[in-house]
């Protein structure tokens, strides 16, 4: 798995439910699909300083790759839940998916248990109502675009690149 996958290509959801003791049914009728799981780790997360820092065994994202994607849900080493806004940080042309940390919800709840998944929804939510307030609609296009893919002068940067000659 690529980490770009829907799960309507894939079974990920219900392997993620499964691991991090979610009810996948309920999680497939409530959030937005497509999502997709990551089972590679993210950029450390040094800089966390409010959280204690755990190791993160699986992550689900959460929005559609094409639209801006939204939350991570993370399932750490010792069964917690991290729910996250998704962010990207450039290092030079690449984009380094990471975590809003400063934003994120801790979920601490029994695993396999109705409040557990309700909290993950309630979580994912609640991040993915945050995230998108911060979306622009570029000047030029008219397209909705998430802060990472913003240029100057409020223009997205493709139209940045195409019409005002910036390089990214």
């Amino acid at each position: 798995m690529n980490g770009n996958e829907s799960f309507a290509e894939t079974d990920d959801l219900t392997a993620f439910a499964s691991i991090a003791g979610l009810d996948a049914a309920v999680l497939a009728e409530l959030l937005p699909s497509p999502a997709a799981l990551q089972r590679d780790a993210l950029e450390p997360r040094s800089e966390d300083q409010h959280l204690q820092v755990a190791r993160a065994v699986a992550h689900l994202m959460i929005g559609r790759p094409d639209d801006g994607l939204e939350a991570v849900v993370s399932l750490l080493a010792d069964g917690r839940i991290e729910v996250a806004e998704y962010s990207i940080r450039w290092e030079g042309h690449t984009p380094m998916v990471r975590r809003r940390l400063d934003v994120a919800v801790l979920i601490d709840l029994m695993a396999d248990s109705p409040e557990r998944t309700a909290a993950v929804v309630d979580a994912v939510t609640s991040v993915r109502r945050r995230r998108r307030k911060r979306f622009r609609r570029c000047s030029r296009c008219d397209v909705l675009t998430p802060p990472e893919w913003w240029s100057s002068e409020g223009h997205c940067q493709t139209c940045a690149e195409r019409y005002r000659g910036a390089v990214h």
